[in-house]
Protein backbone atom coordinates (compact mmCIF):
# COMPACT_ATOMS: atom_id res chain seq x y z
CA UNK A 1 0.00 0.00 0.00
CA UNK A 2 2.82 2.37 0.88
CA UNK A 3 4.62 1.64 -2.38
CA UNK A 4 1.50 2.37 -4.40
CA UNK A 5 0.99 5.76 -2.71
CA UNK A 6 4.63 6.63 -3.25
CA UNK A 7 4.41 5.76 -6.92
CA UNK A 8 1.26 7.83 -7.30
CA UNK A 9 2.94 10.85 -5.75
CA UNK A 10 5.94 10.55 -8.07
CA UNK A 11 3.62 10.26 -11.05
CA UNK A 12 1.68 13.37 -10.01
CA UNK A 13 4.86 15.35 -9.43
CA UNK A 14 6.19 14.33 -12.84
CA UNK A 15 2.97 15.24 -14.59
CA UNK A 16 2.84 18.57 -12.75
CA UNK A 17 6.41 19.45 -13.72
CA UNK A 18 5.73 18.48 -17.32
CA UNK A 19 2.66 20.70 -17.41
CA UNK A 20 4.54 23.65 -15.88
CA UNK A 21 7.40 23.35 -18.40
CA UNK A 22 4.96 23.00 -21.30
CA UNK A 23 2.93 26.03 -20.24
CA UNK A 24 6.10 28.10 -19.76
CA UNK A 25 7.44 27.24 -23.19
CA UNK A 26 4.05 27.93 -24.75
CA UNK A 27 3.84 31.34 -23.08
CA UNK A 28 7.36 32.22 -24.24
CA UNK A 29 6.63 31.22 -27.83
CA UNK A 30 3.33 33.13 -27.78
CA UNK A 31 4.99 36.20 -26.32
CA UNK A 32 7.78 36.14 -28.88
CA UNK A 33 5.29 35.66 -31.70
CA UNK A 34 3.19 38.60 -30.54
CA UNK A 35 6.16 40.92 -29.87
CA UNK A 36 6.36 43.64 -32.58
CA UNK A 37 9.42 43.54 -34.88
CA UNK A 38 11.74 46.55 -34.64
CA UNK A 39 12.00 46.89 -38.43
CA UNK A 40 9.37 46.45 -41.10
CA UNK A 41 9.68 43.82 -43.84
CA UNK A 42 10.29 46.67 -46.33
CA UNK A 43 13.34 47.79 -44.37
CA UNK A 44 14.73 44.27 -44.12
CA UNK A 45 14.16 43.62 -47.84
CA UNK A 46 15.84 46.91 -48.80
CA UNK A 47 18.83 46.12 -46.61
CA UNK A 48 19.14 42.62 -48.05
CA UNK A 49 19.02 44.04 -51.58
CA UNK A 50 21.84 46.45 -50.68
CA UNK A 51 23.91 43.64 -49.18
CA UNK A 52 23.34 41.37 -52.18
CA UNK A 53 24.44 44.15 -54.57
CA UNK A 54 27.59 45.11 -52.66
CA UNK A 55 26.02 48.25 -51.20
CA UNK A 56 24.87 49.62 -54.58
CA UNK A 57 21.12 50.07 -55.01
CA UNK A 58 19.34 50.96 -58.25
CA UNK A 59 15.55 50.60 -58.02
CA UNK A 60 12.93 50.50 -60.73
CA UNK A 61 9.39 51.84 -60.52
CA UNK A 62 7.87 48.70 -58.99
CA UNK A 63 10.54 48.43 -56.30
CA UNK A 64 10.20 52.14 -55.55
CA UNK A 65 6.47 51.82 -54.93
CA UNK A 66 6.99 48.79 -52.74
CA UNK A 67 10.03 49.83 -50.69
CA UNK A 68 10.35 53.62 -50.78
CA UNK A 69 6.96 54.48 -49.33
CA UNK A 70 5.94 57.69 -47.57
CA UNK A 71 4.64 55.86 -44.53
CA UNK A 72 6.88 54.54 -41.76
CA UNK A 73 10.18 55.04 -43.56
CA UNK A 74 12.65 53.66 -41.01
CA UNK A 75 15.78 54.89 -42.73
CA UNK A 76 17.54 57.93 -44.08
CA UNK A 77 18.11 57.90 -47.80
CA UNK A 78 20.39 59.54 -50.36
CA UNK A 79 18.59 59.65 -53.73
CA UNK A 80 20.57 60.13 -56.92
CA UNK A 81 18.20 61.08 -59.73
CA UNK A 82 19.91 60.73 -63.07
CA UNK A 83 19.60 59.86 -66.75
CA UNK A 84 22.75 58.10 -67.88
CA UNK A 85 21.44 57.11 -71.32
CA UNK A 86 23.51 59.01 -73.96
CA UNK A 87 20.33 60.14 -75.73
CA UNK A 88 19.75 62.67 -72.93
CA UNK A 89 23.15 64.29 -73.42
CA UNK A 90 24.08 64.37 -69.73
CA UNK A 91 27.76 63.48 -69.59
CA UNK A 92 28.08 64.44 -65.92
CA UNK A 93 25.30 61.96 -65.06
CA UNK A 94 27.39 58.96 -66.07
CA UNK A 95 30.50 60.31 -64.36
CA UNK A 96 28.75 60.94 -61.03
CA UNK A 97 26.93 57.61 -61.22
CA UNK A 98 30.28 55.84 -61.61
CA UNK A 99 31.63 57.78 -58.62
CA UNK A 100 28.59 56.81 -56.51
CA UNK A 101 28.92 53.18 -57.60
CA UNK A 102 32.55 53.09 -56.48
CA UNK A 103 31.71 54.94 -53.27
CA UNK A 104 28.92 52.46 -52.48
CA UNK A 105 30.88 49.28 -53.13
CA UNK A 106 34.18 50.31 -51.54
CA UNK A 107 33.33 52.81 -48.79
CA UNK A 108 29.63 52.67 -47.88
CA UNK A 109 29.48 48.86 -47.86
CA UNK A 110 31.62 48.70 -44.73
CA UNK A 111 29.08 50.85 -42.86
CA UNK A 112 26.18 48.78 -44.25
CA UNK A 113 27.75 45.63 -42.81
CA UNK A 114 28.61 47.18 -39.44
CA UNK A 115 26.66 46.87 -36.20
CA UNK A 116 26.07 50.64 -36.24
CA UNK A 117 23.89 50.51 -39.32
CA UNK A 118 20.62 49.52 -37.64
CA UNK A 119 21.08 52.30 -35.06
CA UNK A 120 21.31 54.93 -37.81
CA UNK A 121 20.27 53.33 -41.11
CA UNK A 122 21.15 55.02 -44.37
CA UNK A 123 20.58 53.82 -47.93
CA UNK A 124 22.12 55.25 -51.10
CA UNK A 125 19.70 54.68 -53.98
CA UNK A 126 20.10 55.48 -57.69
CA UNK A 127 17.01 56.24 -59.77
CA UNK A 128 17.39 56.21 -63.55
CA UNK A 129 14.83 58.18 -65.54
CA UNK A 130 14.09 55.24 -67.84
CA UNK A 131 13.15 53.02 -64.89
CA UNK A 132 11.57 55.61 -62.55
CA UNK A 133 9.64 58.02 -64.77
CA UNK A 134 6.70 58.12 -62.35
CA UNK A 135 8.99 59.24 -59.50
CA UNK A 136 10.58 61.91 -61.72
CA UNK A 137 7.11 63.17 -62.64
CA UNK A 138 6.01 63.21 -59.02
CA UNK A 139 9.07 65.25 -58.01
CA UNK A 140 8.62 67.57 -61.02
CA UNK A 141 12.22 67.04 -62.16
CA UNK A 142 13.16 69.64 -64.78
CA UNK A 143 16.95 69.24 -64.83
CA UNK A 144 19.35 66.41 -64.08
CA UNK A 145 21.18 65.19 -62.14
CA UNK A 146 19.97 65.68 -58.55
CA UNK A 147 21.42 64.33 -55.31
CA UNK A 148 18.85 64.57 -52.52
CA UNK A 149 18.82 63.71 -48.82
CA UNK A 150 15.53 62.25 -47.54
CA UNK A 151 15.19 61.88 -43.73
CA UNK A 152 13.41 58.97 -42.12
CA UNK A 153 9.79 59.42 -41.14
CA UNK A 154 6.49 59.93 -42.88
CA UNK A 155 7.34 62.98 -44.98
CA UNK A 156 6.75 63.05 -48.72
CA UNK A 157 9.66 62.61 -51.10
CA UNK A 158 10.79 66.10 -52.12
CA UNK A 159 13.82 67.96 -53.52
CA UNK A 160 14.03 70.10 -50.41
CA UNK A 161 17.51 69.08 -49.27
CA UNK A 162 19.83 68.77 -52.28
CA UNK A 163 23.59 68.35 -52.47
CA UNK A 164 24.09 71.69 -54.17
CA UNK A 165 26.25 72.33 -57.21
CA UNK A 166 26.89 69.01 -58.91
CA UNK A 167 30.09 70.31 -60.51
CA UNK A 168 31.63 70.23 -57.02
CA UNK A 169 30.73 66.56 -56.52
CA UNK A 170 33.43 64.20 -55.28
CA UNK A 171 33.55 61.17 -53.02
CA UNK A 172 35.04 63.32 -50.26
CA UNK A 173 32.34 65.99 -50.55
CA UNK A 174 29.66 63.29 -50.63
CA UNK A 175 31.00 61.75 -47.41
CA UNK A 176 31.13 65.19 -45.73
CA UNK A 177 27.56 65.95 -46.81
CA UNK A 178 26.32 62.60 -45.48
CA UNK A 179 28.09 63.20 -42.16
CA UNK A 180 26.57 66.67 -41.88
CA UNK A 181 23.03 65.43 -42.56
CA UNK A 182 23.05 62.11 -40.70
CA UNK A 183 26.13 62.11 -38.41
CA UNK A 184 27.20 58.94 -40.24
CA UNK A 185 30.96 59.00 -40.87
CA UNK A 186 32.07 56.99 -43.89
CA UNK A 187 35.77 56.55 -44.51
CA UNK A 188 36.74 56.95 -48.16
CA UNK A 189 38.32 53.89 -49.78
CA UNK A 190 39.77 54.60 -53.24
CA UNK A 191 40.68 52.17 -56.03
CA UNK A 192 44.40 51.60 -56.46
CA UNK A 193 44.89 53.72 -59.59
CA UNK A 194 42.65 56.49 -58.32
CA UNK A 195 44.59 56.56 -55.05
CA UNK A 196 48.07 56.44 -56.54
CA UNK A 197 47.40 57.59 -60.11
CA UNK A 198 48.35 61.19 -59.36
CA UNK A 199 51.80 60.05 -58.22
CA UNK A 200 52.33 58.08 -61.43
CA UNK A 201 51.12 61.07 -63.42
CA UNK A 202 53.49 63.40 -61.60
CA UNK A 203 56.43 61.08 -62.22
CA UNK A 204 55.52 60.75 -65.91
CA UNK A 205 55.20 64.52 -66.34
CA UNK A 206 58.47 65.09 -64.49
CA UNK A 207 60.32 62.58 -66.68
CA UNK A 208 58.77 64.05 -69.84
CA UNK A 209 59.71 67.60 -68.81
CA UNK A 210 63.23 66.44 -67.92
CA UNK A 211 63.57 64.77 -71.32
CA UNK A 212 62.43 67.98 -73.04
CA UNK A 213 64.98 70.03 -71.10
CA UNK A 214 67.75 67.59 -72.01
CA UNK A 215 66.72 67.74 -75.68
CA UNK A 216 66.73 71.54 -75.59
CA UNK A 217 70.14 71.57 -73.95
CA UNK A 218 71.61 69.10 -76.43
CA UNK A 219 70.26 71.09 -79.39
CA UNK A 220 70.84 74.57 -78.02
CA UNK A 221 72.99 75.52 -81.02
CA UNK A 222 70.37 74.40 -83.55
CA UNK A 223 68.37 77.37 -84.90
CA UNK A 224 65.47 75.13 -85.99
CA UNK A 225 64.92 74.05 -82.41
CA UNK A 226 64.52 77.67 -81.30
CA UNK A 227 62.19 78.39 -84.18
CA UNK A 228 60.10 75.35 -83.29
CA UNK A 229 59.86 76.49 -79.66
CA UNK A 230 58.86 79.94 -80.87
CA UNK A 231 56.01 78.48 -82.92
CA UNK A 232 54.83 76.40 -79.96
CA UNK A 233 54.76 79.35 -77.57
CA UNK A 234 53.10 81.67 -80.09
CA UNK A 235 50.45 79.03 -80.85
CA UNK A 236 49.65 78.52 -77.16
CA UNK A 237 49.53 82.25 -76.50
CA UNK A 238 47.37 83.10 -79.51
CA UNK A 239 44.81 80.50 -78.44
CA UNK A 240 44.21 82.58 -75.31
CA UNK A 241 44.17 85.85 -77.26
CA UNK A 242 41.63 84.52 -79.76
CA UNK A 243 39.49 83.25 -76.86
CA UNK A 244 39.28 86.84 -75.65
CA UNK A 245 38.29 88.12 -79.10
CA UNK A 246 35.62 85.46 -79.48
CA UNK A 247 33.96 85.99 -76.08
CA UNK A 248 34.33 89.81 -75.94
CA UNK A 249 34.65 90.34 -72.17
CA UNK A 250 33.84 93.95 -71.20
CA UNK A 251 36.71 96.35 -70.62
CA UNK A 252 34.86 98.13 -67.79
CA UNK A 253 32.46 96.48 -65.38
CA UNK A 254 30.13 98.13 -62.83
CA UNK A 255 29.31 96.09 -59.73
CA UNK A 256 26.01 96.05 -57.86
CA UNK A 257 27.38 98.35 -55.16
CA UNK A 258 28.26 100.95 -57.80
CA UNK A 259 32.03 100.45 -57.75
CA UNK A 260 33.80 100.36 -61.11
CA UNK A 261 36.17 97.57 -62.12
CA UNK A 262 38.72 98.32 -64.83
CA UNK A 263 38.43 94.82 -66.28
CA UNK A 264 35.62 92.30 -66.37
CA UNK A 265 34.74 90.86 -62.94
CA UNK A 266 33.81 87.53 -64.48
CA UNK A 267 36.38 84.88 -63.54
CA UNK A 268 35.11 81.93 -65.59
CA UNK A 269 37.05 82.86 -68.72
CA UNK A 270 40.05 84.90 -69.75
CA UNK A 271 39.63 88.67 -69.74
CA UNK A 272 40.97 91.59 -71.74
CA UNK A 273 43.85 91.89 -69.27
CA UNK A 274 44.87 88.29 -69.93
CA UNK A 275 44.79 88.89 -73.66
CA UNK A 276 46.99 91.98 -73.32
CA UNK A 277 49.47 90.22 -71.06
CA UNK A 278 49.71 87.08 -73.17
CA UNK A 279 49.90 89.05 -76.40
CA UNK A 280 52.77 91.13 -75.05
CA UNK A 281 54.55 88.04 -73.76
CA UNK A 282 54.14 86.30 -77.11
CA UNK A 283 55.83 89.21 -78.91
CA UNK A 284 58.71 89.32 -76.43
CA UNK A 285 59.35 85.58 -76.55
CA UNK A 286 58.97 85.43 -80.32
CA UNK A 287 61.51 88.20 -80.86
CA UNK A 288 63.78 86.56 -78.30
CA UNK A 289 63.71 83.21 -80.07
CA UNK A 290 64.17 84.75 -83.50
CA UNK A 291 67.10 86.75 -82.12
CA UNK A 292 68.64 83.60 -80.65
CA UNK A 293 68.11 81.71 -83.89
CA UNK A 294 70.01 84.46 -85.68
CA UNK A 295 72.98 84.91 -83.35
CA UNK A 296 73.62 81.42 -82.06
CA UNK A 297 74.87 79.93 -85.36
CA UNK A 298 77.45 82.77 -85.47
CA UNK A 299 78.83 81.83 -82.06
CA UNK A 300 80.22 78.43 -82.90
CA UNK A 301 83.63 79.48 -81.58
CA UNK A 302 82.24 79.75 -78.05
CA UNK A 303 83.71 77.40 -75.49
CA UNK A 304 81.60 74.82 -73.69
CA UNK A 305 81.55 76.90 -70.52
CA UNK A 306 80.31 79.94 -72.49
CA UNK A 307 77.51 77.90 -74.05
CA UNK A 308 76.49 76.51 -70.65
CA UNK A 309 76.50 79.95 -69.06
CA UNK A 310 74.47 81.42 -71.91
CA UNK A 311 71.93 78.61 -71.71
CA UNK A 312 71.52 78.84 -67.92
CA UNK A 313 71.14 82.65 -67.97
CA UNK A 314 68.51 82.41 -70.69
CA UNK A 315 66.64 79.60 -68.97
CA UNK A 316 66.62 81.37 -65.59
CA UNK A 317 65.48 84.58 -67.27
CA UNK A 318 62.63 82.75 -69.00
CA UNK A 319 61.42 81.14 -65.76
CA UNK A 320 61.67 84.51 -63.97
CA UNK A 321 59.54 86.12 -66.67
CA UNK A 322 56.87 83.45 -66.20
CA UNK A 323 56.85 83.99 -62.41
CA UNK A 324 56.44 87.75 -62.87
CA UNK A 325 53.61 87.10 -65.32
CA UNK A 326 51.95 84.84 -62.75
CA UNK A 327 52.09 87.68 -60.20
CA UNK A 328 50.52 89.98 -62.78
CA UNK A 329 47.66 87.52 -63.25
CA UNK A 330 47.07 87.44 -59.50
CA UNK A 331 47.07 91.23 -59.30
CA UNK A 332 44.53 91.39 -62.11
CA UNK A 333 41.89 89.69 -59.98
CA UNK A 334 42.04 92.43 -57.31
CA UNK A 335 39.65 95.06 -58.59
CA UNK A 336 39.58 98.01 -58.84
CA UNK A 337 43.20 98.06 -60.00
CA UNK A 338 44.27 100.80 -57.60
CA UNK A 339 43.27 98.64 -54.62
CA UNK A 340 46.44 96.54 -54.59
CA UNK A 341 47.12 94.31 -51.51
CA UNK A 342 50.19 94.98 -49.41
CA UNK A 343 51.93 91.80 -50.61
CA UNK A 344 51.92 93.15 -54.17
CA UNK A 345 52.82 96.68 -53.09
CA UNK A 346 56.00 95.18 -51.65
CA UNK A 347 56.63 93.42 -54.94
CA UNK A 348 56.23 96.73 -56.79
CA UNK A 349 58.76 98.51 -54.58
CA UNK A 350 56.64 99.55 -51.60
CA UNK A 351 54.40 102.00 -53.48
Amino acid sequence: MYNNNNNNRQFLVSVTLLLVVSMTMLSWSTASAEAPSRFTPKYRELKQLALDNGGYLELDGTQTKKLISTGNRQFNMIMFLTASDPQYGCSICSLIKQEITTFSTLSYLEYLKSDKFDDNPLFIVVFEFEKSQELFKKLAIQTIPHLVFVPQGNSELTLKNTFGRMDTFSKKNLALWIERETQVKIDIVLPFFEKYGSYFGFIAIFLFALRILIAIYQNRANPMMWMFMSFMVVGAVLSGVFYVFIHHPPLVDVRRDGSVSIFSSQTRGQTVAEGAMMGGLSLIISFMFVFLADILPKKRDWSKSQWNAFFMVGFIGFVTALMVLSKCYQMKYYRPMWNIPDEFRTLLGGR
